[in-house]
C-alpha cells in the first residue's frame, strides 16, 4: 500500500476553480526541506468519490520520493526526512495553498483525503471541528460556518480559516536514520 505525502484540495463542484488551481500549480514548485530540494509530480485533478458516495473535484500535488510505495517512484531514491525538514516542507506547501482560490477544504500530509471529504467531516469529525480542531485543515469561511468550526480555527487568508499546523514533532521520521 502506498503512503503519499501531498497537498489535497476539495473544490466541491467548482470545476473552473479546480482547473485554475491546476494551472497555478503547473509547473510544480520545488520546495526546501533542510538540505533537500523536494520536487513534485504534475498536479492532478480528479472527480473523487468519497464518503458514502460523496463526489467532489480533488486537486492534489504529490511530493516525489517522500512517501512510500508509489508505482512511479524508485524506492531507492526515497528521501529520509527529519521532523524539522518535514515541518519546513509542510509549511512551504501551505504557502503554495495560499495562492489558490475557490476551494472548500484543503490539507497537507500523508494521505489526508479523509480530512477534506466534507461528508466524512460532517459524520465523523464534528466534535473535533467544534473543539480542538484538526491541525492543518483549511476550510472556506462558508464551510467553517456550516461545519461548526470552533475557536481552534483562526484566519488563514481572506475567505478561509484553519486549525494551524503545529509541526511534525521532534526527531527522525524514518527508521533508516
Amino acid at each position: 500500500m502506498a503512503v503519499i505525502y501531498e497537498l489535497v484540495v476539495n473544490f466541491g463542484d467548482d470545476h473552473d476553480a479546480a482547473q485554475a488551481a491546476v494551472r497555478t500549480l503547473d509547473p510544480p514548485p520545488v520546495l526546501p526541506a533542510g538540505p533537500h530540494a523536494i520536487r513534485f509530480f504534475e498536479p492532478t485533478l480528479d472527480r473523487w468519490e468519497g464518503y458514502h458516495g460523496n463526489e467532489f473535484w480533488l486537486c492534489s500535488l504529490v511530493a516525489r520520493n517522500v512517501g512510500y510505495g508509489l508505482a512511479n517512484e524508485d524506492s531507492a531514491q526515497r528521501i529520509p526526512m527529519k521532523a524539522a525538514e518535514l515541518t519546513q516542507l509542510t509549511t512551504g506547501l501551505y504557502g503554495v495553498l495560499s495562492e489558490l482560490r475557490g476551494y472548500r477544504a484543503a490539507c497537507v500530509g500523508f494521505d489526508p483525503e479523509s480530512v477534506i471529504d466534507l461528508a466524512e467531516l460532517r459524520e465523523e469529525f464534528l466534535e473535533e471541528l467544534a473543539g480542538e480542531g484538526l491541525p492543518g485543515l483549511v476550510l472556506s469561511e462558508a464551510m467553517g460556518r456550516e461545519l461548526g468550526a470552533g475557536p481552534a480555527f483562526v484566519p488563514y487568508r481572506e475567505g478561509f480559516s484553519w486549525c494551524p499546523y503545529e509541526g511534525s514533532g521532534e526527531g527522525t521520521l524514518d527508521a533508516e536514520e
